[in-house]
């Protein structure tokens, strides 16, 4: 899933701001679309925790915050 994103362009959007040669229309529907895809790739049981984040980046932090922490029962 990830090098799809990379090939589409999509990979900029888990960057903190858009860059200047893209309008923020481009910019909204790239967020959009790497979103679903993020989203597409959850269980329903985790997609639940993800629901109220719009942009890729708060989405895959929030990800991460959950799932990637370094607690004993997460390894």
């Amino acid at each position: 899933m990830i090098w799809q994103s990379i090939i589409q362009g999509l990979d900029q959007a888990l960057e903190d701001e858009r860059s200047a040669s893209r309008t923020e229309t481009e910019w909204t529907k790239i967020q959009r679309k790497v979103v679903s895809m993020i989203r597409l790739g959850l269980a329903p049981e985790i997609k639940h925790n993800v629901l109220k984040e719009t942009t890729s980046k708060a989405l895959w932090e929030k990800l991460e915050n959950i799932y990637a922490s370094k607690l004993l029962t997460n390894r």
